[in-house]
């Protein structure tokens, strides 16, 4: 069940393309149940800036609250995979706020070091989901 956040899904004709050059990340978040799309975060014009928006997935979150937004560039998503320069995991709890993260992490590496060091960074003492 997809977290109901506050980020608009972009239109097909600005999602197909970055998604296509995201694949083997889509790939990633689809196998683990994350439903990935690529959504609008913010500014002026509209999709001016866009990350990938995925639930963390029943394995990771039985509770159904975290969800992550990616991006591979600053503030945004590379159009051609070698435009990526840096990933930024970003982790919010729907059930706790959608305006800041309860984690994250960047890394010029790849994604999975991101991924991994953004989730290695999720430490609250109340939080159900460590």
């Amino acid at each position: 069940m997809p977290i109901d956040s506050p980020n608009a899904p972009a239109p097909e004709h600005i999602a197909a393309p970055l998604l296509a050059a995201h694949v083997p990340e889509v790939e990633f978040l689809t196998g683990i149940g994350g439903n990935p799309r690529v959504v609008d975060t913010g500014g002026i014009p509209m999709f001016a800036f866009v990350a990938i928006e995925a639930e963390a997935g029943p394995v990771i979150d039985p509770t159904g609250t975290l969800y992550v937004l990616i991006t591979s560039i600053d503030a945004g998503l590379a159009e051609r995979r070698d435009e990526i320069d840096s990933w930024t995991v970003a982790i919010y709890d729907a059930a706790w706020s959608h305006d800041e993260s309860v984690s994250a992490a960047e890394s010029t590496t790849g994604f999975t070091a991101a991924w991994q060091q953004a989730w290695m960074r999720l430490e609250r003492p109340d939080d159900r989901h460590t």
